[in-house]
């Protein structure tokens, strides 16, 4: 028997549920180049004792609605309503559900970001369930006179410092601090928003380089600290004693911070996507995230963050274009996915073959360009506004890059990388040797027409972005070639889908 779709639905303080639909979709996912995914479905429905036209007039708007559609038991996409048209009073109601990362509205990380428990005191998933449920952290507004009455002037507005990791070295400072108080020639520095551990080093202006500032190294440590500010926040700062140390205290100054003995917010990529993905406002595949950390928790990031942006987005900007993983909305939500191969391991969970029900539907295609070099920046220095250390890898110590030379000759690509929130020298050289060990050359793609019923949302056989398959294709002399599913493309009544093909030149796969 098929599942029949259905539609739950709120709005103007009534809840109804609606069965004679037929939802029409538009939903696109791809796995590969800052992996991207959008899913939208329309409904027209009659919401059954309610006047649309009169309850519109009394100023009930229909983007405050909210609704969920199931295919029989299953929770296929839940949303607010982003677009909605109506006519008179009998007619239907039609609504469009979105569920993608551009329309995530939670915001990270709020200012003054504060931790009130120890790290090492919960469990990942307690870390995750608490941020959730507003019981682990606290938010306060920027840095101004009510919260620091004598905060140095150049401190009013600057939002509070949520530091990441342990950013910064030995001989460059990664991490504003901003007076709060000084008293003679003590200064209280607000090195973070969230509650932090250990010592860092402080840097600021010789004294005696005026009338040109020149940004030294402070010659000993500071202790982080405890502190509330005037809203009652808790803050972390370090107390320092400019004069013994050479350096400029007067109004205006700004020192800077390395955290080179100091922690921050985990800087676990896998660990700091799960926190981050936690104040969005997207519909969220936790389990994905969950069960991704162990992998990704190998790359490190370490800097900081005064601005907040939508969560998902910030992902997507600063985070994924640097790791092997893409955000995808599946039948669960946006998670997160691994690309295939990166352990050199091939774990299909499917095969396919071309035929009735999966129907070739496009040429072979090669996509991208030969990636010969790649250079990485990192190690952002606030002093002096530059990068401290850079990587690179060459046709000379890659045999990947010297393969996409060989091929393309001087035609293959040079990309250039700048990351301000990268310290670590091992995850930078992983994160460089991932990219061109999986995008080195072009990669081979093929689509396909699939049968909803069979590989569809709540299929027996459902097909997800970043799934491992074998694909059999006899028109193209493929016997169980190693493949991922890297797109998919739904309409009302199609379902297409791209898959990649593994060709590994080294391995001969």
């Amino acid at each position: 028997m098929t599942a029949s779709w259905r539609f739950v639905w709120e709005w103007g303080g009534v809840r109804g549920e609606a069965t004679d639909i037929d939802p029409q979709w538009t939903e696109s996912a791809r796995l590969y180049e800052n992996g991207t995914s959008r899913r939208q479905v329309e409904v027209s429905f009659r919401p059954r004792g309610l006047s649309v036209a009169a309850l519109v007039d009394a100023g009930v708007h229909p983007h405050a609605g909210r609704g969920s559609l199931y295919l029989g038991d299953r929770l296929v996409i839940s949303s607010r309503w982003v677009e909605a048209s109506y006519d008179i009073d009998g007619e239907p109601l039609t609504v469009t559900l979105s569920e993608a990362p551009s329309d995530d509205r939670g915001l990270w990380p709020p200012i003054g970001l504060e931790q009130r428990i120890g790290w090492d005191q919960v469990s990942q998933m307690d870390r995750v369930r608490r941020f959730a449920d507003g019981g682990a952290y606290a938010l306060s507004g920027k840095i101004d006179l009510t919260a620091w009455p004598l905060a140095n002037s150049s401190a009013i507005g600057q939002g509070y410092p949520i530091v990441i990791g342990s950013p910064g070295s030995s001989t460059a400072p990664a991490v504003p601090g901003y007076v709060s108080s000084a008293a003679g020639a003590q200064a209280w520095l607000i090195a973070s928003g969230a509650r932090a551990s250990g010592s860092v080093r402080v840097w600021g202006n010789s004294a005696t380089s005026s009338p040109t500032p020149t940004m030294v190294a402070a010659s000993s440590t500071s202790t982080l600290e405890a502190a509330t500010d005037g809203y009652g926040s808790p803050v972390t700062r370090a107390e320092i004693d400019p004069a013994a140390l050479g350096l400029d205290y007067s109004d205006g100054v700004v020192f800077a911070t390395s955290w080179t003995g100091a922690a921050g917010l985990p800087g676990g990529a896998g660990s700091l996507l799960q926190l981050i993905a936690t104040a969005s406002t997207a519909r969220l595949d936790v389990g994905s995230f969950g069960g991704c950390v162990s992998f990704l928790d190998r790359y490190r990031f370490d800097g900081y963050f005064d601005q907040r942006a939508p969560a998902f987005a910030l992902m997507s900007a600063q985070f994924l274009p640097l790791l092997p993983a893409a955000i995808a909305s599946g039948a669960d939500g946006a998670g997160l996915v691994i690309w295939p191969w990166i352990d050199g391991a091939h774990h299909a969970v499917s095969h396919l073959v071309e035929g009735p029900g999966f129907a070739r539907a496009s040429r072979v295609t090669y996509r991208g360009e030969p990636l010969s070099s790649v250079v990485m920046s990192y190690g952002y220095d606030i002093a002096r506004s530059s990068y401290s250390r850079r990587m690179t890898i060459t046709p000379d110590v890659s045999a990947h890059a010297r393969h996409a030379m060989m091929t393309a000759g001087d035609s293959g690509e040079l990309v250039e990388i700048e990351s301000r929130m990268i310290w670590d020298e091992a995850s930078a050289a992983r994160m460089l040797a991932d990219r061109v060990t999986q995008l080195a050359m072009p990669r081979r793609e093929v689509s396909y027409i699939a049968d909803p019923a069979r590989y569809g949302s709540g299929a027996a056989r459902e097909l997800q972005i970043g799934m491992a398959v074998d694909l059999t294709d006899d028109g193209l002399r493929f016997s169980r070639r190693a493949a991922v599913v890297s797109v998919i493309e739904r309409s009302a009544v199609s379902l297409r889908i791209t898959c990649t093909l593994r060709d590994d030149a080294l391995s001969g796969r």
